[in-house]
């Protein structure tokens, strides 16, 4: 018996359902994506700069507080420590580590010859000695002022001053007792020093103002925290941190420490 075999076909979408999912299949094929063009990749990189331009500078801002928050932990920390000490010495407070005149009570031994860790004040800080309590995050001690001690060249490696008019130099005479200091919770003990001005661990207070009403630029409290530039001439410009002589820090106006209330421990 022969067979006939009829030719092949083509198989054929007749439904309605087939057809239009052989539609599909074909709009898929034809409209496969194409890459960004010049246009769309300049746009999305316009998006992502305007993005970035508004959250560095908030970025920044946080940073900046949590290096407040770190600076004010350590001058605490300080704080602490000068209490420890006054309770072992008769509540007499250490001297103020000034760069010409050294005494073993200095509260911080900051010269290169000198070991850091016999301060006045280091063990009741923590051993080993740790040099980051003593900075402040924000601070860079490379760019402090530079001085000269006969053939040498000394620069503060701390960002932490410590009021003289308690500590005093020894050629005024010992140091205060904490019993001498009036209204100790507004008597300032320590201060972030500006970069600019610091040049050993003596904060020797400065009251006087120029005829324009700017300030003495020796021994002036930073404002790194709060401004850009630390334009140490001018005595109410920005905030700094500052530790008092009861234990308590703040994030004060630089104005204050221009203010014998705050510095001066017979007021």
């Amino acid at each position: 018996m022969r067979v006939l075999c009829r030719p092949h076909r083509p198989f054929r979408l007749t439904s309605p359902l087939g057809a239009r999912a052989a539609r599909r299949v074909a709009c898929t094929i034809r409209g496969a994506p194409r890459g960004f063009g010049l246009i769309e990749l300049l746009v999305t990189i316009m998006v992502i700069a305007v993005l970035l331009g508004l959250l560095l500078p908030t970025l920044a801002g946080a940073r900046e507080t949590a290096n407040r928050t770190k600076c004010l932990s350590n001058l605490r920390q300080l704080g602490l420590a000068f209490t420890a000490y006054l309770n072992d010495n008769k509540g007499r407070f250490p001297r103020p580590a000034q760069n010409a005149i050294q005494a073993h009570e200095d509260w911080i031994h900051f010269q290169s010859w000198r070991d850091p860790a016999e301060g006045a004040i280091a063990k009741y800080v923590g051993q080993p000695f740790n040099p980051s309590i003593y900075r402040c995050p924000s601070d860079d001690p490379a760019s402090h002022r530079k001085f000269n001690l006969d053939s040498l060249t000394i620069q503060y490696p701390y960002s932490y001053t410590v009021n003289e008019m308690i500590c005093r130099i020894e050629w005024r005479g010992p140091t205060l007792r904490i019993n001498q200091v009036r209204n100790a919770s507004e008597k300032i003990l320590l201060i972030d020093e500006a970069a600019t001005t610091i040049d050993d661990g003596c904060w020797a207070w400065q009251n006087q103002l120029g005829g324009n009403g700017n300030a003495d630029p020796r021994n002036v409290l930073s404002n790194r925290h709060d401004q850009r530039s630390e334009r140490a001439a001018q005595s109410k410009f920005g905030r700094g941190n500052a530790a008092f002589v009861d234990g308590h820090v703040a994030f004060i106006g630089r104005g204050e420490s221009f203010d014998a209330r705050y510095f001066d421990p017979a007021r």
